[in-house]
């Protein structure tokens, strides 16, 4: 339309289209006419580009929460892989031990009773045991990953030392009956949820004083780590995004267990998990 305007001034045909006025009262109406025109040209424009770059942003951010969403399936599959792997060295292991108290209750059965009935308790109370962690693993996949650390909280004291040699501040609380202790399983993971707390510490408040705790409940083991926020580095938008995280969230929830990971009280950071002693059906 604004070409069709400049070809009708151009060539005199202006005064066919605009009727009356002097002919600078018309020009002024076919210059008028250009600048509206040139103006909706141009606004419908802007629309059009920021409709393109609204559509490119809204790709990056689906395709951005598609690879959020993979990342945090392949977390969680991994540490149910891990969880799997753990399982079957525990009843690998409580196997063993059973057929070993079988062989020996067979052996001594005739001559000396009272070993014998010790013997079968102990195999019935590893048998018990073993149940207990296999209906943990029920549902888990199949493929195991290599260089499962199978440590419990009794090397937990040892994991402190270390990071205090590598200069980290911390602290260590015990509480409770250290001699109740929990399934294999459930021991080995609050290992696990400790040492990926003080890593996390480490990657993003190394300077921060942080302290450990670990209770025994009657039904349950309550493990903390939560840190002073000192020398804070920036942990991300939120506090449960990261894959160790995820890993925490995914091991605890198959254990039947509870787990708070947010702020502790100002800048720090706290990580609170409460394992049943025994997973409930």
């Amino acid at each position: 339309m604004a070409f069709a305007a400049d070809w009708a001034a151009v060539t005199g045909r202006a005064s066919e289209l605009i009727a009356g006025g002097t002919p600078a009262e018309r020009l002024l109406y076919v210059q008028l006419f250009l600048g509206v025109t040139v103006l909706a040209s141009l606004m419908m424009a802007v629309e059009v580009a920021e409709r393109r770059r609204a559509e490119r942003a809204e790709r990056r951010a689906e395709a951005e929460l598609i690879r959020t969403e993979l990342a945090a399936a392949n977390a969680a599959d991994l540490e149910r892989r891990r969880i799997a792997q753990e399982t079957h060295d525990i009843v690998g292991h409580a196997l063993n031990v059973m057929l070993l108290q079988a062989g020996a209750a067979r052996r001594v059965l005739d001559d000396d009773v009272d070993r014998s009935r010790q013997l079968l308790e102990s195999l019935e109370s590893v048998g018990r045991h073993a149940f207990t962690d296999l209906d943990v693993a029920l549902g888990l996949a199949d493929d195991t990953p290599e260089g499962v650390a199978n440590l419990g909280l009794s090397s937990v004291p040892d994991l402190v030392d270390v990071m205090r040699r590598a200069g980290m501040s911390v602290d260590l609380v015990v509480d409770g009956d250290e001699a109740r202790t929990p399934s294999t399983l459930v021991d080995w993971s609050a290992y696990r949820i400790i040492q990926e707390a003080l890593t996390n510490v480490t990657k993003h408040a190394s300077g921060a004083h942080t302290t450990v705790e670990v209770r025994h409940e009657p039904d349950a083991v309550v493990i903390s780590v939560g840190d002073d926020g000192a020398g804070l580095r920036g942990r991300g938008a939120s506090p449960g995004s990261g894959r160790g995280l995820i890993g925490m969230r995914e091991r605890v929830a198959v254990l039947g267990g509870d787990i708070e990971i947010g702020p502790n009280g100002g800048a720090g950071f706290r990580v609170r998990a409460r394992l049943p002693v025994a997973k409930k059906p």
